[in-house]
């Protein structure tokens, strides 16, 4: 995996939350079955952006921004597993101060995580220009 195709697959990841979301906030028919089934998608592409950053790894030159970035998925991580289990599909009430306090830190934790690759962009690119 070269850095763009670790790029897309974080804007994947980005992408399937924020379906995520509005399945949420819209609730149409049968929005919870559609809510496991977009959190499943999700951890399917979050294992991957996890396994293939070990391969991405080999061609990081820049590893203060690597280790960044690494510690920037870690938190991801945790802030979803820790949402989903505080936050059973048959649990969810989006009007809840503590649901939206944990959105709030998904949220930050995909802002963390694109900066984060954003950084790892540059210092690779300072360390092979082309």
């Amino acid at each position: 995996m070269d850095f763009e195709d670790l790029k897309a697959r974080v804007i994947e990841l980005r992408e399937t939350q924020q379906s995520i979301a509005s399945v949420v906030q819209d609730q149409p028919p049968d929005w919870r079955k559609e809510v496991v089934r977009l959190r499943l998608e999700l951890s399917r592409k979050l294992g991957f952006v996890s396994n293939s950053t070990n391969d991405w790894q080999a061609h990081a030159s820049a590893s203060a921004a690597w280790s960044r970035f690494r510690k920037n998925l870690s938190v991801l991580r945790a802030a979803l597993a820790e949402h989903q289990a505080r936050w059973p599909a048959v649990a969810l009430d989006e009007r809840a101060t503590d649901f939206q306090a944990s959105t709030r830190r998904i949220r930050k934790a995909f802002d963390d995580l694109e900066q984060g690759l954003a950084e790892l962009q540059l210092a690779a690119s300072r360390s092979n220009p082309t």
